[in-house]
């Protein structure tokens, strides 16, 4: 009986360390990704605008794109220009 027990702590601790490994790569995904994945594809900036929508500026292909999302997906994309462009300033009132 004392063997099953000790068989169950380890399974139960094997577990443990599997959420605790999940939680800290969960946590560190974005700079894990940045680091060691090389695409073409980077998130400038995200604005949260509430209720689940957010604006993002991503740079794919050589563009800056503007994108609207929400909680149903991808609402709009406009092409901001080049990416190595400085962003449009907004005109003088």
């Amino acid at each position: 009986m004392q063997n099953l027990s000790s068989e169950l702590v380890g399974l139960a601790a094997f577990f443990a360390g599997l959420l605790a490994l999940a939680a800290v790569l969960m946590k560190f995904r974005d700079r894990l990704t940045r680091r060691f994945v090389a695409g073409v594809i980077g998130v400038t900036a995200v604005a949260d605008l509430g209720s689940g929508a957010r604006l993002a500026v991503v740079e794919a292909g050589g563009k800056r794109v503007l994108v609207g999302m929400d909680r149903h997906g991808v609402q709009t994309m406009t092409v901001l220009g080049e990416a190595g462009e400085a962003p449009p300033c907004p005109p003088a009132a």
